[in-house]
């Protein structure tokens, strides 16, 4: 496991429920958005995502969805529009994230991956999210 991965596995395990973390491919491109892949804390566990061809066509990014069912994630449905599966650690999550984005969304350079973290808006209207804790110092090389 190289240091940028230790440190996702760091930030995944900084989490609490309603938190989570982005990884985004930031390789230069002349458009937007970029693959990402994401990761919230649940109660028991860690629900992973990784972006699907609805919110980044293959047009705009390549995606290969037999490597992405290969390695477990289920297919986006009418619940949940992006692929999806979950994670018993932070070690886990990690690997999922970072193996979904390089096989599943063909990002092949881990040291163009930035991290940032966030939390849901909570209470009876939505709330005012907390400001999340900064993930990106975690991502750089020590």
């Amino acid at each position: 496991m190289d240091a940028a991965h230790r440190r996702l596995v760091t930030a995944l395990e900084g989490l609490h429920p309603g938190t989570f973390v982005i990884l985004e491919y930031e390789k230069e491109t002349p458009w937007d958005p970029r693959p990402y892949a994401q990761c919230a804390r649940e109660v028991e566990g860690w629900y992973c995502d990784v972006v699907s061809q609805s919110y980044l066509p293959r047009e705009s990014w390549p995606i290969d969805e037999l490597a992405l069912r290969r390695a477990g994630w289920l297919l986006p449905d009418d619940e949940t529009a992006n692929w999806r599966q979950g994670a018993v650690s932070a070690r886990i999550a990690a690997e999922r994230l970072v193996q979904g984005l390089r096989a599943g969304r063909l990002c092949p350079d881990p040291e163009a991956f930035s991290c940032r973290g966030g939390t849901f808006p909570s209470g009876p209207d939505g709330g005012e999210p907390v400001p999340p804790p900064d993930y990106s110092s975690m991502l750089q090389a020590a």
